[in-house]
């Protein structure tokens, strides 16, 4: 038997914290903060936190209270919850469930309370149908956090709004409950209410209508109607609905509350295989029909599991039957990528079969579960004949024909062979294309220019580099060379200017009637250039723009300054003067 609960079951439960509250100055913990605390525990035990005050003068008590989730929360004969309510009336229970929930809308009324002192409480209770000797259970856990008075009138006024605004994976049939009351002495008149759900009217002229008739209920909460709206039809997998509520006081002329809120449903609708289709002769993408799990190979239900897939033959034998070797994510979401043992064979329909799978919200696969996918490895020559059971005799392919057709089988065998080694040798040429040649063939490329330039280049950069180089050397020397090779590298536009040739009387160029400057005598300076940057560099561009330079410079030049803008001002965390505002944290400043 697991230890029996009690109030001093570890630092984690019954805990004031002041730093960790979120919203308001104080978390109190009822039950246990971490998940996974197993006790024994029986119907009717109950942890509680309770306040005795006045709150003359206040009219609701607001609190936000979030709930740990808890794997068992369904369960029909013994589940937990949460009360609150003050001396006892305006009681009001919370549902746990398995997702964490925040409920930011809780309201307990005290405008009703006779004068006096009050006890305010919230308790969290093991409730359903007792058992001798008890169950061993998980402890719940909730934060009471942010209990705030609020002074104003409502008339009328909503709150206790279950789900609550906001609210994401909530159940498909989940009832719709929430409080409207009247601070002042005339009271919610229910006649002028009107509540709506996905653009349905589920409420007017005091009663529920259609297919919300059946369970719903209004009942005299004391303060106020709390409306339980039982659905009739689904809200819909994965979709969000909109709650609409229009209410009035008796006596009122017009509705003085027109309020809305949405909630967003579970994802319950299981994915299934859109399509299949060759990227390479030895990859194919699998996109499914919406997001899936892709967090861990190991794990039986992830799309990333090499054992959830199977390649299957559709056409006629022979052909080549690879086995899925690795899985990657794509980077669309819903899509990813198996890398095959073997190249898959030219002109042949596949079949990808997949099992297990599960989307984001542990929804498993449904049919469809496999797709087709037609493959090509190569571009056939046009006019090429190389079949090779043409280049028998016709006599021993018409007897073979009789005898069942072994050697044509065999032959088509080696035909598959035999296709491979031509695409090979029509292949082959690419090695010197710069843009269709392997990575290696790149790099010998750049090693037989004679590339100059030091840098870890991708391999993109590796073969735009390959085209340009020879450019570039025919540039080295000039400004728009090295302005060239800075776009290679660093994909910066720079300016290059000669500060000592600014204005200075240059032969066939300079004209009468121009300001202009007689020039120095300074060869340095004469020689010297600046690099403009368009944008603030870090240390590593700066370093490579000066590698550039050093390179494609003319040899009597030289780099003065590489010349950035100037980095937008600090905000100060002090006070200064013209520049502090009001309500914004600051220091005194020493």
């Amino acid at each position: 038997m697991a230890t029996w609960w009690n109030a001093e079951f570890g630092r984690y439960q019954g805990r004031i914290a002041i730093s960790d509250a979120p919203d308001g100055s104080y978390v109190y913990q009822l039950g246990h903060a971490l998940p996974g605390i197993i006790a024994g525990v029986n119907e009717g035990d109950y942890h509680k936190i309770e306040q005795t005050a006045d709150f003359s003068g206040v009219k609701l008590l607001r609190a936000t209270i979030r709930t740990r989730p808890i794997p068992n929360a369904f369960l029909y004969i013994i589940y937990w919850q949460i009360m609150l309510g003050i001396d006892g009336v305006h009681d009001m229970v919370l549902p746990f469930d398995s997702e964490p929930r925040v409920y930011r809308d809780i309201v307990i009324p005290t405008f009703d309370l006779p004068p006096g002192t009050a006890t305010l409480y919230f308790k969290l209770i093991l409730a359903g149908v007792p058992r001798p000797g008890g169950y061993e259970f998980e402890l719940a856990g909730a934060e009471i956090d942010a209990v705030e008075e609020d002074t104003s009138d409502y008339n009328p006024g909503i709150a206790n709004r279950i789900p609550e605004p906001g609210a994401d994976k909530i159940h498909p049939f989940r009832w719709i409950t929430f409080d409207l009351f009247d601070t002042g002495p005339d009271g919610v008149d229910l006649n002028r209410t009107t509540v709506k759900v996905a653009g349905e009217v589920i409420y007017e002229n005091g009663s529920f209508v259609g297919s919300w008739a059946g369970s719903s209920t209004v009942d005299d909460v004391g303060y106020g109607k709390r409306f339980s709206c039982a659905p009739g039809p689904s809200y819909g997998s994965d979709n969000e609905v909109l709650v609409e509520v229009e209410s009035a006081v008796i006596g009122g002329l017009n509705a003085t509350l027109v309020t809305s809120w949405t909630f967003h449903t579970i994802d319950f609708t299981r994915p299934h295989v859109a399509s299949a289709f060759q990227l390479s002769p030895r990859s194919v993408r699998v996109t499914f029909s919406e997001e899936m799990r892709r967090l861990d190979d190991g794990d039986a239900s992830d799309a990333l599991n090499v054992a959830n897939y199977t390649i299957e033959l559709i056409s006629d034998p022979p052909a080549v039957i690879p086995q899925v070797i690795g899985v990657i994510p794509d980077d669309d979401v819903a899509s990813v990528i198996l890398l095959l043992s073997d190249d898959v064979t030219h002109k042949t329909t596949y079949r990808v079969v997949v099992a297990n799978v599960h989307d984001t919200s542990m929804n498993v696969i449904d049919d469809p579960k496999s797709a087709t996918f037609s493959t090509i490895t190569r571009t056939d020559v046009l006019g090429r004949d190389w079949w090779l059971i043409r280049k028998l005799p016709a006599g021993l392919v018409e007897t073979d024909t009789k005898l069942g057709g072994i050697l044509r089988k065999f032959i088509a065998c080696l035909q598959i062979l035999f296709d491979e080694l031509l695409a090979d040798i029509d292949g082959w040429p690419e090695i010197f294309d710069p843009d269709l040649a392997p990575e290696q063939f790149v790099d010998a490329m750049l090693e037989d220019l004679g590339n100059p330039f030091p840098f870890v280049l991708d391999e993109n950069t590796k073969r735009q580099l390959a085209l340009l180089l020879v450019p570039l050397y025919q540039q080295k020397g000039t400004d728009q060379g090295m302005i060239d090779a800075i776009r290679l590298f660093l994909g910066i536009d720079v300016t290059i200017v000669s500060p000592g040739l600014d204005d200075i009387w240059t032969l066939d160029e300079s004209e009468l009637d121009v300001d202009t400057n007689l020039g120095t005598a300074d060869l340095r300076t004469i020689y010297s250039f600046d690099v403009i940057s368009p944008i603030a560099l870090t240390e590593e561009q700066r370093q490579q723009i000066r590698a550039i330079v050093a390179y494609m410079r003319r040899a009597p030049t030289h780099l003065r300054f590489i010349i950035e803008p100037d980095p937008p001002p600090l905000v100060p965390d002090h006070w200064e003067l013209g520049l502090s505002e009001l309500e914004t944290e600051s220091t005194l400043h020493e």
